[in-house]
């Protein structure tokens, strides 16, 4: 494994939140009424424009650099040639909600941080050296991204 000073993956990772943000998937938690809830709740809801979404991925690109990637975990894992080592402690993602880092991102684009809506629930990313892997909704099986 190269090692990695976590450029291409934060943005790789960044880029794919972002994506998510100025979409309209369909809500996948694994409940159907809420899903229901979630889907209302966005028809309603304006959605973020092409500039808060641009604002949203610079501050979470910033963010994943200054979480994950500067965690001690990284660093260890491209000693060990291990990508995945230590990798649940350099996951982002959502469950009922963003979680911190993804929250304080909405927040710096302008966006309710706490907002059930605007990112897939129930998603889960592992940012690693020369990897980004995400489980997109509930149950999802992790795809692995093209870092570029």
């Amino acid at each position: 494994m190269n090692a990695s000073d976590g450029t291409a993956e934060a943005r790789t990772a960044a880029r794919w939140w972002a994506d998510r943000l100025i979409e309209e998937a369909d809500p996948d938690t694994g409940e159907d009424a809420t899903d229901a809830a979630i889907w209302t709740a966005r028809k309603l809801a304006q959605r973020p424009t092409l500039e808060q979404a641009e604002a949203f991925r610079q501050a979470l690109e910033e963010a994943i650099l200054d979480g994950p990637v500067s965690h001690p975990s990284w660093q260890t894992a491209i000693e060990r040639d291990d990508p995945k080592w230590g990798s649940g402690l350099r996951d982002i993602g959502t469950d009922w909600g963003p979680d911190e880092t993804l929250g304080n991102a909405l927040e710096a684009a302008g966006l309710d941080g706490r907002s059930l809506g605007l990112l897939p629930a129930k998603t889960v990313m592992w940012i690693s050296p020369g990897e980004v892997g995400v489980a997109l909704g509930y149950g999802g099986q992790v795809q692995r991204l093209d870092v570029s």
